[in-house]
């Protein structure tokens, strides 16, 4: 079983982020789409995120799905369940993606593991272990909803390292990408970036 948790907008892109999920192939899924623009009051992705995975059992499988993006083909999950299966000791994994026009994405192996003074590379598609965000939520506050992708996902390959943390080759996701960059928007998150690549790192687990 893999849980997919989405965080959606209303936008022009969610049915094709639902159906696919609902097309997978060989794996049993379970999709919680939060629609972000009905919530009241609204809640930030890191609040969604909590809510969706704290009761999770922390075997479970969660793949972080963005509601205007989607998967790139019938069998990426189908995929994520090989890993971990034969791969018992995964614990998160990352990537691949590309840019909706085409262009690819940047995610990728990590050099060192100081991860957070290297170039940003945990992007599409995020998945991970739910016990492994849970020992992680309690520790984590927004950033004004910005560069929560970073603010998630360090910590959890902080406390992975390098044996429970894998980089996905295969291509799994596709990012939708917005006509126009907001410059506002792009300033928040480089603010938040700094503020989290300043924080203090997680410690890595022996187990969950």
């Amino acid at each position: 079983m893999i849980t997919v948790v989405s965080t959606g907008y209303a936008c022009r892109t969610k049915p094709v982020c639902l159906m696919s999920v609902q097309r997978q192939r060989g794996v049993e899924v379970e999709h919680v789409y939060q629609e972000a623009a009905m919530q009241v009051p609204s809640k930030c992705t890191l609040d969604n995120l909590k809510e969706a995975i704290s009761k999770l059992p922390k075997d479970r499988i969660v793949a972080w799905v963005d509601g205007d993006d989607w998967l790139a083909d019938r069998d990426c999950l189908s995929k994520v369940q090989s890993l971990y299966d034969h791969r018992p000791e995964t614990w998160c994994s990352w990537g691949s993606y590309m840019c909706s026009n085409g262009e690819p994405g940047i995610s990728g192996p990590y050099a060192s593991l100081a991860y957070r003074k290297e170039p940003w590379l945990a992007s599409h598609l995020k998945t991970f272990r739910a016990g492994l965000f849970q020992r992680a939520a309690s520790r984590l506050e927004d950033l004004k909803g910005a560069a929560t992708d970073m603010l998630v996902m360090l910590p959890m390959l902080e406390m992975s390292g390098r044996e429970h943390g894998v980089y996905v080759q295969d291509l799994l996701y596709i990012y939708h990408q917005p006509s126009a960059a907001d410059p506002k928007r792009r300033a928040r998150e480089l603010e938040a970036e700094a503020v989290i690549r300043a924080q203090t790192p997680f410690e890595p687990l022996k187990d969950l």
